[in-house]
């Protein structure tokens, strides 16, 4: 047989079962570091699941509290760039809105509309104002405001509307000086009625003849940095000023006015805290732009107290909320009796961007200069014999 073709002789098999079973130490060794990490693994994993559950279970627990679904609701509606707002407004002196009281002399109701896409504006108000025993006066308002500034508004049925008040100065129209009034007012509403007017500042500072050189720049800055607050992070920016300074205190309600479809919450207005969120977003960043400006101490003297007549008719008072499944404003009710008022808000609230123009046609508040200064110096005067009668 040639030597290249031998073949090896075979292994010989072991048929001892004991050899074949024979586990050697080394093996062993590596197969108990794996089952020892194998239950490690296990229960870290059990760990990590059981306090994922817990954590779940809390953060769930957490966002379904009155403050949470409320503090969600509220930063949510003010991150929007858009929303719709409408519903009813009636106020009246506290006797009128009595079951008792057979009519509603003197009580005034607003429907209203309005939308908005950052600063820009539209808006549709109604007001009538029940009358004793005269009928109801009726006024619509529709407005429209653009981010250069330029405010357009229309009043329908004012004409209307000023004659059934000049009506009700009665004795009074004997009086020269009454008549005169009553007289001009009847024709600036019936020249302003039904149509579209544009108030333009810069048109208004050139038709007036306004010689501070500086003040049309100083507007144009405050335009602009007014711009900001209703940008993304002018908008974050008051959504933080309200998280740090909650104060609307929340419950959840049995009391759901007919308008709400979701869950009722009761909200108390804290005067404290809504002044220190007035205070801290006034000197915020975003606000300080428009200090920049130099509008002058008049300008914040009049935000201050406008800010501030607001907190104080608004604090302390019940607001209900209606919030949906996933924490969004739905409607917001205010039900206020007083000894003097009785006030009353329903209104509801849709995140809605609405696409806002300008009117196609409009015309020039500066034609009615003339009529307005008119008008402003006959009540002066009618003030000042006043005065001077006391």
């Amino acid at each position: 047989m040639d030597e290249n073709n031998a073949k090896e002789p075979a292994t010989p098999q072991s048929t001892n079962p004991a050899v074949e079973n024979e586990v050697q130490p080394v093996e062993q060794g590596k197969s108990g570091k794996k089952s020892k990490k194998l239950i490690v693994g296990i229960i870290a994993a059990a760990i990590l699941i059981m306090g994922g559950i817990v954590w779940a279970v809390i953060a769930i627990a957490t966002q379904n509290t009155p403050e949470s679904a409320v503090l969600e609701a509220v930063t949510k509606t003010i991150k929007e760039k858009g929303h719709r707002v409408n519903g009813t407004i009636v106020a009246s002196t506290s006797n009128v809105s009595t079951a008792a009281n057979s009519n509603n002399a003197g009580r005034v109701i607003i429907d209203l509309d309005s939308s908005n896409n950052g600063m820009n504006n539209t808006g549709s108000l109604t007001i009538t104002v029940e009358g004793a025993g005269t009928g109801n006066y009726v006024l619509t308002l529709d407005e429209v405001f653009q981010e250069d500034g330029t405010l357009y508004i229309k009043a329908t049925k004012l004409e209307d509307f000023v004659k059934s008040l000049t009506s009700n100065f009665g004795p009074y129209l004997n009086v020269t000086a009454f008549s005169n009034l009553a007289s001009n007012l009847k024709a600036l509403s019936a020249k302003i009625d039904s149509g579209w007017w544009r108030i333009s500042i810069p048109e208004i500072v050139d038709a007036i003849g306004v010689r501070d050189n500086n003040f049309l720049g100083k507007y144009y800055c405050a335009v602009e940095a007014t711009k900001h607050l209703f940008e993304q992070k002018g908008l974050d920016t008051l959504a933080d000023t309200y998280k740090n300074n909650q104060f609307l205190t929340a419950a959840k309600s049995t009391y759901r006015p007919d308008s709400f479809a979701n869950t009722s919450y009761e909200a108390t207005i804290n005067a404290d805290k809504m002044t220190a969120f007035w205070s801290s977003y006034a000197n915020s960043d975003v606000v300080s732009d428009i200090r920049l400006c130099n509008l002058g101490d008049g300008q914040k003297n009049t935000f201050s107290t406008a800010a501030s007549n607001a907190f104080d008719f608004l604090a302390n008072k019940k607001v209900y909320l209606d919030i949906n499944g996933t924490h969004e404003l739905s409607g917001i009710y205010i039900n206020d009796v007083t000894e003097n008022l009785s006030f009353v808000a329903d209104l509801r609230i849709s995140n809605q961007p609405a696409e806002i123009t300008a009117p196609a046609n409009s015309r020039p508040a500066t034609e009615l200069t003339g009529d307005i200064m008119i008008i402003a110096q006959q009540v002066a005067e009618l003030f000042s014999g006043f005065q001077s009668n006391d």
